[in-house]
């Protein structure tokens, strides 16, 4: 188990690392053409690795009515908010706001997938909301800024995927290909959306700038996605979301590394806020596990496993 906390961990410091070096990138590049570019690259390397492992499959018209919505929301959408996002607000920002992505999946499961909306989700969800309004706004109050409204719109879009995921998941096949199509159809429709809203003399970059974006696409979207993929089955959905509230501290401390951003106080008062406020909402206690488990059936207790661990699987 050591060795796989590690392998979690080395996944959170890179995708804590990435919003940072993002940002960085977005110096040289637009905002479209930098996602479509990192897509690009973390697809090639995601089909490349199903078809060496022989994990390619025929899509079904059922399939192409599940996917296509997942490819909007989970790639196009959060992909172009995203960085959109990040061109107006700082990295540790966008951290904190993504992180509320727990929370955000809580909520809409309780008002679609009728689960339930207990106390502890309630209470979380406002510790994790004063999170954001310290690290954002401080004492002054959150101001409506273009960084914050995008980031906002691109984590809800992130949420919303996670649900369809949980909804439809169960006729499904095999869990890493349904996440790799949805890249790869998400890419294709951000592609041709970057290359007609910008002008192809933004491809003209040093070649430490498209290094940099290969090398990073596909360790943190692409090898990334398969440890983590891989390391779920071992720890389990619930000891592996625990990795992902680092995410914040990291892209913190990176950001104080590589561009000398500076941490105000409010901000570790907003991450610690929001690290408790997600932790409450979404944890359960092993006896509200274990009667989870004995009050589903043993074909739905697997299909709910795998639905419930693609929310990790997409990071």
């Amino acid at each position: 188990m050591f060795r796989s906390y590690i392998l979690l961990l080395l996944c959170v410091t890179m995708w804590g690392s990435n919003i940072v070096i993002n940002s960085m990138l977005l110096v040289e590049m637009t905002p479209f053409i930098l996602g479509a570019s990192r897509l690009v690259f973390a697809s090639l390397f995601l089909l490349a690795y199903a078809a060496a492992t022989r994990r390619l499959v025929k899509l079904t018209k059922r399939d192409w009515l599940f996917l296509v919505p997942l490819g909007f929301f989970g790639t196009f959408m959060s992909q172009l908010f995203y960085f959109a996002g990040l061109s107006y607000a700082d990295a540790t920002t966008a951290a904190l706001i993504h992180s509320l992505g727990p929370v955000t999946i809580a909520v809409l499961s309780a008002f679609f997938l009728g689960e339930a909306f207990t106390m502890r989700l309630f209470v979380g969800s406002v510790c994790a909301i004063a999170g954001i309004y310290f690290a954002v706004g401080g004492s002054s109050g959150i101001q409506a800024s273009l960084g914050v409204i995008y980031t906002f719109v691109s984590m809800v879009s992130v949420a919303v995927s996670y649900i369809l995921v949980s909804k439809w998941m169960r006729h499904s096949g095999d869990p890493f290909m349904t996440s790799a199509c949805w890249m790869v159809i998400g890419t294709c429709m951000l592609l041709p959306f970057s290359l007609m809203s910008e002008s192809l003399v933004t491809f003209i970059q040093p070649l430490w700038v498209w290094l940099l974006i290969a090398l990073t696409s596909i360790v943190g979207q692409g090898i990334c996605f398969v440890i983590w993929n891989g390391q779920i089955t071992k720890v389990g959905t619930g000891k592996t979301s625990l990795f992902l509230y680092l995410q914040p501290v990291v892209t913190m401390i990176a950001g104080y590394l590589i561009l000398g951003t500076r941490i105000a106080g409010s901000q570790l008062t907003g991450a610690l806020l929001v690290i408790i406020g997600v932790a409450v909402a979404t944890l359960r206690t092993r006896q509200t596990k274990h009667v989870s488990e004995m009050e589903r059936s043993p074909t739905a207790s697997g299909k709910e496993k795998r639905a419930g661990d693609m929310p990790g699987m997409m990071r």
